[in-house]
């Protein structure tokens, strides 16, 4: 009787994990789609966040990994009244959209948040997002989160599209066969969010967080007529932390490893990144940098060129804006964070490395 006991004990464990991705998958990823009607059409990106396939991970490790799973949620120095308050009067049984519209002058970034509670996620965003206005509707609450210089033009916008009385974006794509619910993240591209280099019209990607990684996945529709992409032209390094490969010239931004950004990067036919950490050190507060550290990220970044000559003014736009330095003849490049690079531009490539590049055909 004590061994069928145990047996039975066993059994009972090893149910659990199917019985919370039944209820998961049945309960809680089964949402609603209303919440895309009210998508401006004229968006230029829409992120879908998940909520619930979120929900079903968070159950998944409080099941499994729950002395984690509490330390890390409630973690034993602090006390009873600073634990974190759960009840934002947010719907985190449903889906939350971002999307962002390009108006003439600025872009504008508003999510679309299902609410429980009116008065709790005023509260929550006056305490988290002062700057952010909020406008609300009987079930979804829209919460603007860019400034804008017309705000009062805004202000007429949002309250159109809280009432249901612009375009919908489900007029010019069907997001709920090209969104997944089993996806922790959704998002919509169009062109001039890409790149205004790009060849592309529009494409979508989702995020997939499985147990030790993310997985990214996506399609991407070229314009009409677009010969095909060039291939891959260099393996990705397994050795280092990120490595990302290109030919897509989708990437026209960079951020120099701080709150430093650099736009409008020219025109290429293949990129190679690799990137395996930062190492900063203090130095001289009067030495002149924007902070007294210097920052010394272990990078090589590839780029094949189809023209030099627009690389060579976008060199000498950064140097005129102070944005960078240019050592001429040491080949160095430094930033305002007292980074600094070899650098080697010709014909063919422009290069931006620490130690030798290797970038394997």
């Amino acid at each position: 009787m004590r061994g069928l006991r145990k047996y039975l004990s066993i059994l009972f464990i090893l149910s659990v994990f199917p019985l919370v991705h039944f209820i998961a998958n049945r309960f809680i990823l089964e949402s609603s789609s209303e919440i895309y009607t009210y998508i401006p059409q004229e968006s230029d990106v829409v992120i879908e966040i998940n909520a619930r396939s979120f929900l079903k991970e968070i159950m998944y490790q409080k099941v499994y990994n729950e002395g984690y799973f509490n330390r890390k949620l409630f973690p034993p120095q602090k006390e009873v009244s600073e634990q974190p308050e759960f009840d934002l009067g947010i719907d985190f049984f449903s889906k939350i959209v971002l999307f962002r519209e390009r108006w003439s002058d600025e872009l504008i970034w508003v999510a679309i948040v299902p609410y429980t509670d009116k008065n709790k996620l005023n509260s929550f965003v006056d305490n988290d997002a002062p700057d952010s206005k909020v406008f609300f509707n009987e079930e979804f609450a829209f919460i603007q989160l860019s400034p804008s210089v017309n705000q009062k033009k805004l202000d007429e916008h949002l309250n159109n599209i809280v009432a249901g009385k612009i375009k919908p974006f489900s007029d010019r794509i069907d997001l709920k066969s090209q969104f997944s619910p089993d996806k922790e993240i959704n998002v919509y591209l169009v062109h001039e969010s890409l790149n205004t280099n790009s060849k592309l019209i529009d494409g979508f990607l989702s995020f997939d967080f499985l147990k030790d990684e993310i997985a990214i996945a996506g399609e991407f529709i070229p314009v009409s007529g677009l010969e095909n992409s060039p291939s891959i032209a260099y393996e990705l390094n397994n050795d280092v932390a990120f490595s990302l490969r290109s030919s897509l010239n989708l990437f026209n931004s960079i951020y120099w490893f701080s709150q430093e950004k650099i736009n409008n990067i020219p025109a290429y036919s293949q990129m190679a990144f690799d990137y395996d950490g930062v190492k900063i050190f203090l130095c001289d507060k009067n030495l002149g940098y924007d902070f007294p550290l210097k920052s010394f990220p272990e990078m090589q970044l590839h780029f094949d060129l189809t023209e030099c000559t627009p690389w060579e003014s976008f060199i000498a736009d950064l140097k005129e804006n102070g944005d960078i330095k240019v050592d001429s003849v040491a080949h160095l490049i430094s930033t305002r964070m007292g980074t600094f690079f070899q650098y080697e531009l010709t014909d063919s490539k422009f290069e931006l490395t620490r130690g030798t590049p290797v970038f394997v055909p």
